[in-house]
């Protein structure tokens, strides 16, 4: 099949039931799912991606039929893309070659510096597609869970940026992007923030000590998020330091608690040790391994002395 039959075109909203059925059954055929179509229950993560950045999505299509997507997501300065999905039946034909060459220049168009990606480090093809267009092997990036079994409601719950004034709330995102610089030089978590309080996703946990703002947890929850039901998902949590990405993971587990939640998942890049050591000291347990390739071969945040937890899939 040649390439030149494919067209790339933006994604739209009426493209994402067959978006999410070649997504989970790509996904779920590659991770040897007897029943491929159910690949992750019933998390929507590919509406949640689309409506959290419209502008960075795309589809391929062959004779009007769609056989491929990707999504682009921008977190200031730095961005990912994923999950890129070809129709099964058809890899290895330049589905993945065609969205890939087109996604790249959007990164520039978002002002994005720094590029990753999640794969699988057994996958020698994921590997080395990335690699021809200049994404580097680095770290493991683990998804890890934790199972919340009778864990009583807190006494004071953890204080959440939808429960400030809506004359506060801007300024409290002001205060997570500002802790996100002092990370990494422009990285900025406020479209996802903004898209999660917009459209009733889940949560985003505040950590204050006085007027500063110590750490803050991007949180999905329940069907129809990029979580699941009986899922509290941090997709991006940050701190200032040992202590308060402590006291932030303890008001995590306050807030599963709170929600009626049974399940906590979240990720980690291994090069942040102390996040690693912390969470698995907690009782999370590895889910899935992945590895962080990087675009260009550079640390960005992910260094021993950041205190972030995400999950770049």
């Amino acid at each position: 099949m040649e390439e030149r039959e494919y067209r790339i075109r933006p994604m739209v909203e009426a493209d994402l039931p067959e978006v999410e059925k070649i997504f989970r059954l790509a996904l779920g055929s590659f991770v040897g799912l007897p029943r491929p179509e159910e690949f992750s229950g019933d998390a929507s993560i590919s509406r949640c991606r689309f409506l959290t950045h419209p502008q960075g999505t795309l589809v391929c299509e062959r004779e009007g039929e769609i056989v491929g997507s990707n999504f682009l997501s921008s977190w200031g300065s730095f961005g990912l893309f994923g999950p890129l999905s070809v129709k099964p039946g058809l890899q290895n034909q330049g589905v993945g070659k065609a969205l890939l060459e087109r996604t790249l220049p959007l990164f520039a168009e978002c002002g994005i510096r720094q590029k990753g990606i999640f794969t699988f480090p057994h996958s020698a093809k994921h590997l080395a597609l990335y690699a021809r267009y200049g994404f580097f092997p680095q770290t493991l990036n683990l998804v890890l869970a934790r199972d919340l079994k009778d864990q009583p409601p807190p006494l004071t719950p953890p204080e959440l940026l939808a429960s400030l004034p809506p004359s506060e709330r801007g300024e409290a995102i002001a205060l997570c992007r500002l802790l996100c610089e002092r990370i990494y030089p422009g990285l900025d978590l406020s479209r996802e923030i903004e898209s999660v309080e917009r459209h009733g996703w889940g949560d985003t946990i505040l950590l204050r000590e006085g007027s500063a703002l110590k750490g803050f947890a991007l949180c999905h929850r329940g069907t129809g998020t990029e979580a699941g039901s009986g899922i509290l998902y941090v997709k991006f949590g940050a701190a200032d330091g040992p202590e308060s990405f402590a006291a932030l993971l303890q008001r995590v587990f306050q807030l599963a608690a709170l929600k009626g939640t049974v399940k906590v998942v979240t990720g980690v890049n291994l090069s942040r040790e102390g996040v690693y050591r912390t969470l698995m000291g907690r009782g999370f347990r590895i889910e899935v391994i992945g590895v962080a390739m990087q675009s260009p071969n550079l640390p960005g945040f992910n260094r021993r002395d950041v205190w972030v937890m995400d999950d770049w899939r």
